[in-house]
């Protein structure tokens, strides 16, 4: 049995340790990329818990979070400083967060272009300039990476409106994307350790950003030396089919979708991948194990695999212990409050699990 320890030791173990992988695990592993990434415990591949930011870090079980980090500026603020070095206090400060509440990939940051002073989702984003904006994020990815935590940048690419964002087409030539709207990305990619991108809900013409092979092979993993992960936006799939297809999303470079719902995206997501490989074994058998390996990649990196923790996902561990609360006078009001948190996480324990 080869680990992803003895590959990490030794990169020449690639393709035996590939080889291993079973089709339903490789399967899990890239339809499974909700707010964390599948492991495979017989293999030594852990899994990961991922949240959201980029102005925080959330805690690990996705939107049903119960810890959290500090309420940190937006990106936006950040830049107008045009100090790096304090970016990247920022981003240390993250990561030493992440740390303490576990959360082992950070969604964040993004460095989509301000297109318009009225986008919806600019607070997210650092600015109309593609240099201000990548200069920014390559600091606070380099103080994140300092502290163990993996990041992945966001959304690739020229997801620059909020209405409709889910699926609206996007037209611009190339000189325009090269000079405005993939420069943001690029910088951070180059020069700093980024192990992850978030593909886009928006289409580059006709084709959805996580289907773009142009994209994700062609510009970021041939032209830029990308070569971690792709992970999809949150995913409404729930037919396996059309719009942010995990089938296409596979063969095109996007490793991992971000599954919103698991209970209702899995059945789908599995019948469609599945078929897939018996339809064409060698193109989605070489897809998958391609996806899979730099799902690894970035594993590697993670504090999951560097210094494995016990996560506690009982009742009990769900609920704030008297000894990790601030009780202060007048106790009355404390004391109420630390209550009212516990049914308040009890009731998201419920929650979590019907989910």
């Amino acid at each position: 049995m080869i680990t992803l320890k003895d590959v990490y030791n030794d990169e020449s173990l690639w393709d035996a340790f590939l080889d291993q992988l079973t089709l339903n695990e490789m399967v899990m592993m890239v339809i499974d990329g909700g707010y964390g990434t599948r492991g495979v415990e017989r293999l030594g591949i852990p899994q990961t818990w991922d949240n959201d930011g980029p102005a925080s870090v959330k805690g690990q079980n996705g939107i049903v979070f119960t810890d959290s980090g500090t309420a940190y500026p937006c990106e936006t603020c950040l830049a107008c400083t045009w100090n790096v070095e304090l970016a990247e206090k920022m981003g240390k400060g993250v990561g030493k967060e992440a740390r303490d509440i576990s959360t082992d990939i950070w969604y964040a940051p993004g460095v989509n272009i301000h297109r318009n002073p009225a986008g919806g989702r600019n607070f997210e984003y650092f600015s109309e300039d593609p240099v201000i904006s990548g200069k920014m994020a390559a600091a606070v990815i380099n103080g994140a990476n300092s502290e163990g935590l993996v990041v992945t940048i966001k959304h690739f690419v020229m997801n620059d409106q909020e209405s409709h964002r889910e699926g609206v087409f996007t037209w611009a030539d190339e000189q325009a994307m090269r000079e405005i709207y993939l420069k943001a990305f690029e910088i951070p990619i180059k020069e700093s350790p980024c192990r992850g991108v978030m593909s886009a809900f928006n289409r580059i013409g006709t084709k959805w950003c996580g289907s773009s092979s142009a994209l994700l092979k062609d510009v970021l993993r041939n032209e830029w030396g990308f070569e971690d992960f792709v992970v999809s936006d949150y995913s409404w799939n729930f037919t396996g089919t059309g719009y942010m297809n995990p089938v296409i999303a596979v063969y095109n470079g996007n490793d991992t979708m971000l599954t919103g719902i698991w209970a209702i995206n899995c059945p789908s997501h599995v019948i469609a991948v599945t078929a897939a490989y018996y339809r064409d074994p060698i193109g989605m058998g070489n897809a998958l194990r391609e996806a899979c390996k730099n799902l690894c990649i970035a594993k590697m990196e993670t504090k999951a695999f560097l210094e494995p923790y016990e996560y506690d996902g009982s009742f009990i561990g769900a609920l704030d212990m008297p000894s990790e609360w601030n009780f202060y006078s007048p106790y009355i009001f404390s004391v109420s409050w630390y209550i009212i948190n516990n049914i308040l996480n009890a009731i998201i324990f419920v929650v979590r699990h019907i989910l």
